[in-house]
């Protein structure tokens, strides 16, 4: 019993940290570092903490904005945060990638999963919802007990969204 409540303790301490290191981290970093490689980073924090294996896949990604960026981000993070204290996983792949049409964020886990029909007034969850509806994006959670949890945050990019409504206007 000592020994998990150890190990409890150490768990708690490294998402603590995991948080600290990453409030730190503004827009300046993203910019300079760009948001692969500091997703990539946080990976490698987790890492060096969990016995967890987590896979990092994506397409090419350009032209975006610094602030969605650091949300996307934030995203990863929050999802990993949630994986670490409650989904039991050994595994998680993450794929971002972009198209024409925007841009996808993919988080999947092989944890104990939870019933989406029952309404979760978790702040992790919640926040993640929060920050896709920021940028005119979606999140969905979809999973069930014991088959993990596969997270899909979709986000039409800015640009385009800004172009088109010039367009509009000039058209008018």
């Amino acid at each position: 019993e000592r020994g998990l409540l150890e190990s409890s303790a150490h768990t708690l301490k490294a998402i603590q940290e995991i948080k600290m290191l990453s409030k730190g981290l503004g827009t300046a970093v993203i910019e300079k570092m760009g948001i692969l490689d500091v997703i990539q980073n946080v990976i490698s924090d987790i890492k060096g903490v969990y016995q967890i294996e987590i896979k990092f896949t994506h397409t090419e990604i350009s032209d975006l904005n610094d602030k969605l960026s650091l949300n996307i981000y934030r995203i990863v993070q929050e999802q990993l945060n949630n994986i670490i204290k409650h989904a039991k996983a050994t595994e998680v792949k993450i794929h971002l990638s972009q198209n024409k049409s925007g841009l996808t964020l993919t988080i999947r886990d092989n944890g104990v999963g939870f019933d989406t029909s029952k309404i979760y007034k978790g702040i992790g969850i919640n926040n993640i919802s929060n920050r896709a509806e920021l940028y005119k994006g979606s999140a969905n959670f979809i999973s069930e007990p014991g088959n993990g949890c596969k997270l899909i945050v979709t986000f039409p990019i800015q640009r385009t969204y800004e172009r088109d409504k010039e367009n509009l206007k000039q058209h008018v």
